[in-house]
């Protein structure tokens, strides 16, 4: 069976496949906002004068790997994994007797919810950090993401693209 096609439905069909992947073929834009919609936004925090032992057991709990530590006022630091391993052991104390305060990271960068994720990974990256609190225009915090969580977010969009360019070629040979 022939089955004939008028050029100019075809060249239609071509058009409109072309533009599709030209979509599919622009950068993968993930908002921060977006991110946190996607894993939660679940801020899990201790004060300045909670001593490092109970934010470690948290942690733990929690299978975190950073906590914000939060004054009436907000974020006033973040304690991490890194905090734990670098500092607390040059004290020379039990974690029981050091306050958060002493060994948080108190120079706190933040993500904005606008901001795309590939430039707050730049960021992280720059300044070698892992977590990053997300704060809004009115110094609310929003969330708390990672490195990791930025890293998955991407990696999935990419698998996605490259499923549909996959799909796209092999519908393209079929005509």
């Amino acid at each position: 069976m022939v089955i004939l096609l008028c050029p100019q439905l075809v060249r239609v069909a071509i058009e409109q496949e072309l533009a599709t992947l030209r979509v599919l073929m622009r950068c993968i834009v993930i908002k921060v906002k977006k991110l946190l919609e996607m894993k939660g936004s679940d801020i899990w925090s201790v004060g300045p004068d909670s001593s490092v032992f109970d934010a470690v057991k948290l942690m733990g709990e929690k299978n975190i790997g950073a906590l914000a530590v939060m004054n009436d006022d907000g974020i006033v630091g973040i304690f991490s994994e890194r905090d734990y391993t670098r500092r607390v052991f040059q004290l020379d104390r039990a974690p029981q007797d050091i306050m958060v305060k002493d060994v948080m990271t108190q120079d706190v960068l933040y993500a904005k919810p606008e901001e795309r994720c590939e430039d707050v990974l730049c960021v992280m990256s720059k300044h070698d950090i892992r977590h990053m609190p997300v704060i809004d225009d009115e110094h609310t915090t929003l969330g708390m993401i990672s490195i990791g969580d930025m890293a998955k977010e991407i990696i999935g969009q990419q698998k996605s693209q490259i499923h549909n360019l996959e799909h796209y070629v092999n519908w393209a040979e079929r005509y």
